[in-house]
Formats: C-alpha cells, structure tokens, sequence
C-alpha cells in the first residue's frame, strides 16, 4: 500500500516510557510471529500525495489483505466483561502472529473501530502489510481481523477524556464522529514532534499491555481502515486505550500544513 504523506517533527515522551531498543524490538517482534494534551509524537518532511496514489497506509494494489477474506486469527474472549465508561479493567491482551488474512466488514466511511488488538506490525516488519510511515494495528472485531494504519509521520500529542460518541462496542461504527476542537477541545499549537523511529516505540511501548481498543479512522476497503489524524468536518482519526474506563486514553496525530 502507498501511505499518506505527513511533514517534519519531534518527540516529547516522558522519560517513564522511553523502553531500550531490544525491548521494542523484542516485542514487535513478538506481535507479529489529560487531562488534556500532554505528551507529544512525529515524524520526517514529506508532501502531501497527488491524485490517484492511496495517502494513508491502505488501498492501492496492496490493501493489505485480500477484499472480502473470512478474517485472521480470532483470540479467545478474555474474562474481562464489556459493561463500557467506567469499568477497571481491560481483561489480560492476547498477542497472535501478524496475519495478511483481513476480515470484510469495514465501509470506505469514516467510523470507530471497537476491538482487540492482537498484533502490531512495525515499519521493519515485511512479512504482513506494512511500510515505513506506519505502525500497522491488527484489531480482532466479530470474528475477523483488521488492519489499521496508524500515522508515524504527524505532530502528535495525547489526552485523558471520555470515548467520544459513546461506550466502547465491538464492531464497526460507521456512524460515529470524532473533532479534535469540538469533542476534545485541542488545537494544533498544542502538538508536538519527533521521528518515525522514536513516535513508533512509544506507541509500541504504550500499546504493550493492551487489550480493548478504540480506532476513529476511514476505512480504505472491507479489510482495514486508515487516515488516522486530523480531517476535520468530524472525520479526524485517533486512537484510544482503555476504553472500557471513565476516562480512555487518546493519541492523536495531525500534519504541520494544519491549523485548527
């Protein structure tokens, strides 16, 4: 797949979540085989693609997994129970190989992806769909898997908030809104910067212990969703941890052309 194009930035992460290389490599490896905005993540100068190229880590002639596939490896449930906002626990993350095998219940509308996330696939890894402006997530939703291209290449940042549009609920919803002003109340002064590299192992190193999450994003085809970052119009991209909690967890990402 042909990725979107972000621009130049740079990382603020709080020493409490820098992890050593090996580690990060150890398990990325392995999973393939605030309050309002606090910390920020970003990456090299690129230009925006031009008509007729797939900007953001899906379509194109590799999507990813073929359209219309039965899905990947689908995990076990976890004893946690999904009673949404205000639950404690995010039940024990189960980790499988990185498939090629997508699911085909995704539209080409902007929406939330509620599931769990199995598998990371980083920049390094060419054994699964992937390429070097995003960290692929490999989300089990209703009995299928789905790739979901997550921007390295965008000034980020982080907030503490409710699930936006509502409690967390497996499944595709292509109905749900996400604006970073109106929902969130960020603006872009408020983003940071940094690399691919080092945006990419915080993510990896947040992401660890994971288990339910939640994907505001643009489905490219059946099988996976991309455009993770600021759009506007209630269609801007981002990703949630413990959704299940009063208050998830957000990354958010948009380009330095972008002022809002």
């Amino acid at each position: 797949m042909t990725p979107d194009i972000g621009s130049p930035m740079r990382l603020r992460v709080a020493s409490s979540v820098r992890v050593p290389l090996l580690l990060v490599a150890s398990f990325a490896c392995a999973a393939c085989g605030g309050s309002s905005a606090s910390t920020g993540l970003t990456g090299p100068a690129q230009s925006e693609a031009g008509p007729g190229q797939d900007v953001d880590g899906g379509g194109g002639t590799n999507d990813g997994g073929p359209s219309g596939s039965d899905g990947g490896p689908t995990p076990t449930p976890d004893a946690s129970t999904d009673t949404g906002p205000g639950t404690s626990t995010d039940g024990t993350p189960q980790r499988l190989s990185c498939t090629s095998t997508f699911g085909s219940a995704l539209s080409t509308a902007h929406g939330r992806i509620d599931g769990r996330l199995v598998a990371l696939v980083p920049t390094n890894q060419h054994s699964c769909n992937s390429d070097t402006t995003h960290l692929h997530l490999q989300i089990a939703m209703n009995g299928g898997t789905y790739d979901v291209a997550v921007n390295l290449d965008a000034l980020t940042d982080e907030i503490d908030a409710p699930l936006p549009d509502g409690a967390w609920s497996e499944g595709w919803h292509d109905t749900m809104t996400l604006d970073y002003v109106s929902n969130l109340g960020l603006h872009a002064a408020a983003f940071t910067a940094g690399t691919v590299d080092t945006i990419q192992q915080h993510l990896i190193a947040s992401l660890a212990n994971v288990n339910h999450i939640s994907v505001f994003a643009t489905g490219y085809g059946p099988g996976g969703a991309h455009l993770v970052h600021r759009q506007g119009g209630g269609r801007d991209g981002a990703v949630f941890i413990e959704p299940l909690s009063a208050k998830a967890h957000g990354f958010v990402f948009h380009f330095d052309t972008q002022t809002f």
